[in-house]
């Protein structure tokens, strides 16, 4: 079978510059192809790396001054796009879409493209993989209308979906993540007594970095042995608003004056080694994560997982993770001064996240998508999915 995944603009499919979404469809197209399918991705080129698996077609990236960006901006407001080129980029899309012919065609949080990848392809199966809760300035009516089946990434999302725009549960299943075990192993030997605390993400109070560094600055105070690493960086700023920002300067004196290990922006192909080098990873978001994949990533490299038990990230845990209230730095305090003087518990947890992360598996997940086009072990069936929205 051909399938054709269609990343949006903003959404890079590299081990660089690329998210979730782009791990998630690399994974997944990597299983595809082991079991003989076919499969494009339709991207826009950022010149930085790209993942070699599946056959790229890329889109050139714009190019304009500031006249030209300012127009961009304009007209996406008065046409009602989501963001600028939008109209550019679904044309450059549907020739694409028109040379591979593909027999399914996936697309990421995108609510509305269904409809305009249904014009030039009546008889395809068409999925939206929805990674977060996403919204559109389009006929989203038209473009679920024009879908065959969503993903969603948790049971979290799924009900979202279903609450939010009415979908008939059917049309909605859920595909987990999995996690690439010979990429993320833990490491084979500790030899540190001090418990070594990783933070991965932005640098955003919705995802409770600063909680983070307020519960290691407690443990500093009560002489705790432990050392903290931030990765991430505050991808949503230009250079000149991270100094302003009263969040950020905030919380990088915060980390300096505590003597932080701050990364910035880790490269995924170097996440791997990252997680091995700590001993327990803090995921305390504030909003409702979708899901969660850095949860896997950590406890398959052998870290203790402490959560908050927000949207997707419960599921995520499963019964390996440590839940704790968000709001409350002196609960995450107390954990983590217990684990480190609890040896033994620590590693208890940690074996607990290894066999978590162990049954996490992209060729499951794949299995779900495949379902859901109709492709058995006897091959493609052009049967209907489901009843129309």
């Amino acid at each position: 079978m051909r399938f054709c995944f269609v990343m949006l603009p903003f959404e890079y499919y590299s081990p660089v510059s690329g998210g979730a979404i782009a791990t998630v469809t690399m994974n997944v197209v990597r299983e595809l192809e082991k079991m003989g399918h076919e499969a494009f991705i339709v991207a826009h080129d950022d010149a930085q790396p790209s993942y070699s698996v599946g056959r790229l077609k890329f889109l050139p990236m714009p190019s304009e001054g500031l006249v030209g960006r300012t127009f961009s901006h304009l007209q996406a407001r008065m046409m009602g796009w989501d963001w600028p080129h939008q109209g550019r980029f679904w044309k450059s899309v549907q020739q694409v879409l028109r040379m591979v012919r593909p027999d399914a065609v996936v697309l990421s949080n995108d609510l509305v493209g269904a409809s305009l990848v249904r014009e030039i392809l009546p008889c395809a199966k068409i999925v939206v993989w929805v990674h977060n809760e996403c919204h559109s300035n389009g006929d989203i009516r038209a473009g679920l209308n024009a879908t065959d089946v969503f993903l969603s990434c948790s049971r979290y999302v799924h009900d979202w979906l279903l609450k939010t725009y009415g979908l008939a549960r059917e049309r909605v299943r859920v595909a987990y993540a999995g996690v690439d075990g010979k990429l993320f192993y833990p490491e084979v030997e500790r030899h540190t007594k001090r418990l070594r605390l990783l933070y991965t993400g932005r640098l955003d109070p919705n995802k409770g970095v600063d909680l983070v560094v307020e519960s290691f600055k407690n443990l500093k105070n009560r002489n705790l042995d432990v050392t903290l690493t931030v990765a991430g960086h505050s991808w949503f700023y230009r250079n000149e608003r991270q100094k302003e920002d009263p969040f950020l300067k905030k919380l990088r004196h915060s980390m300096a004056e505590l003597h932080v290990d701050w990364l910035g922006h880790v490269p995924r192909r170097w996440l791997p080694q990252v997680m091995r080098e700590h001993d327990l990873a803090l995921v305390v978001s504030r909003s409702q994560e979708p899901f969660g994949l850095v949860v896997l990533e950590a406890m398959a490299s052998g870290l203790v997982v402490i959560a908050s038990p927000h949207g997707g990230l419960s599921e995520a845990c499963g019964e390996a993770g440590i839940l704790v209230n968000s709001d409350s730095p002196a609960e995450v305090t107390d954990k983590l001064e217990e684990l480190c003087n609890d040896r033994e518990k620590l590693q208890k947890w940690r074996q607990r996240s290894i066999t978590r992360a162990g049954r996490a598996c992209w060729k499951e997940t794949a299995s779900v998508l495949l379902d859901a086009v109709g492709v058995g072990m006897s091959g493609l069936d052009r049967s209907p999915i489901v009843a129309r929205w």
